[in-house]
């Protein structure tokens, strides 16, 4: 019979590391003129800019219609990259029954990143989801089919201080 070895907490190395890792991703959102948005759910994400140009999914085929917009898929995680000086309307339908993940980054002024998240949103099969989206946004409003009005669960301004990846050195 072996013990195993018990578990401890990341070292203070690691922690710092790991922080100095966050800022400088949010410091990235802060200075590269892109909203960050986040869906993981059964649903079809979609985007709408005040122009009616569209980047998501489309009766499961791709289409981006914005300049400078991209999207990435991993399963059933999307990433977008969405140009900070447009306005957006996010819409998703929902393709089954689950609940929705929906999380923005919004670079503001003076090097600081807005959060929002929407937690455990519930989705089903033909459900319409709704929120607009802008830097200058105040009302965070997500509409949901046969469900009341939600505000987000997280939001946060976080202001982005200077910060330096370590760097690795091998022996």
């Amino acid at each position: 019979f072996m013990a195993s070895a018990p578990l401890t907490s990341p070292s203070d190395q690691m922690t710092v590391m790991l922080e100095r890792v966050y800022n400088w991703v949010l410091g990235q959102i802060s200075l590269g003129d892109q909203i960050k948005a986040f869906v993981g759910s059964p649903v079809e994400p979609l985007f709408f800019d005040q122009y009616g140009r569209r980047i998501g999914i489309i009766a499961g085929v791709p289409i981006n219609e914005i300049p400078g917009a991209s999207h990435a898929v991993l399963g059933d995680k999307h990433a977008f990259d969405l140009p900070d000086t447009l306005t957006y309307t996010f819409a998703a339908a929902g393709t089954d029954s689950g609940t929705m993940l929906l999380n923005f980054l919004v670079p503001l002024e003076n090097s600081v990143v807005r959060a929002v998240g929407y937690h455990e949103v519930p989705v089903s099969d033909g459900s319409a989801i709704s929120v607009q989206l802008s830097v200058e946004n105040v009302d965070w409003t997500l509409l949901n089919t046969g469900q009341p009005p939600t505000q987000p669960d997280h939001l946060e301004d976080i202001e982005i201080h200077a910060s330096y990846l370590p760097t690795l050195q091998s022996e």
